[in-house]
């Protein structure tokens, strides 16, 4: 089984790796310490150079999604070669923010990925990147939220998505994945509490989901950020 783990920048895709991690999930090499996050980001540097290159293949970025996405076959032979890596385990996760995007070439080869998700508050994500100088987006990041989180939305009603909410209490947060694990076939910590998600690891403070004030004027915003509320778990 390999697990696509999806979610904007910003949004909890580390902290659900890692709690994947927690519960026998296999990530192979990726970093487990970065300035931004001291438990590391869970990312594989190959990988994320794979999506980057694909991403500009397409005539776009990260923070630009390319309207149309196109990929040559040296990107296939270097996504096969990653997958083949993959399959080497029983359960195996992979996680890159850019694979919101990017997930068609990736379906293109496994179809029949485990797809997981994690998103976030507009305005929590849009603080967090803005604090992050090497992470400053060219698109504004309200805008980008709600690119990146309609795609998520979509797959959510198209395949079997595993959805969680960031903005959760951090006791809430841990049964929301613990419910998620166990969809996977998998076993959580002893009383369904992992010990990667902390409230201080992250780069500003937690909301209720209730909690959440949306501006009149991201009306669009606050329909989409509810309907993902309506899709977790």
């Amino acid at each position: 089984m390999i697990i696509c783990v999806l979610g904007m920048h910003r949004s909890g895709t580390s902290c659900l790796s890692g709690c994947l991690e927690e519960a026998g999930v296999q990530l192979g090499d990726v970093a487990n310490a970065s300035p931004s996050n001291i438990k590391g980001n869970k990312e594989s540097k190959e990988l994320r150079i794979l999506n980057e290159d694909v991403l500009n293949n397409s005539g776009g970025s990260w923070d630009n999604p390319p309207v149309v996405l196109d990929w040559t076959d040296e990107h296939r032979a270097r996504r096969d070669i990653i997958i083949e890596k993959m399959s080497g385990y029983d359960v195996f996760g992979f996680k890159d923010p850019r694979t919101l995007i990017t997930l068609p070439f990736w379906h293109e080869a496994r179809p029949e990925f485990k797809l997981v998700g994690t998103f976030r508050n507009p305005y929590s994500v849009e603080k967090s990147l803005m604090v992050r100088t090497a992470l400053l987006p060219v698109t504004e990041p309200i805008a980008l939220w709600f690119d990146y989180n309609k795609r998520l939305l979509d797959l959510c009603r198209t395949h079997d998505v595993s959805l969680v909410s960031f903005d959760q209490s951090l006791e809430a947060y841990n049964r929301s994945v613990s419910v998620l694990v166990r969809r996977l076939g998998l076993t959580p910590p002893a009383g369904d509490v992992f010990s990667f998600p902390e409230d201080k690891l992250r780069s500003n403070s937690p909301v209720r989901q209730s909690s959440v004030a949306f501006d009149p004027a991201h009306k669009k915003e606050s329909d989409l950020y509810n309907a993902l509320l309506e899709k977790s778990i």
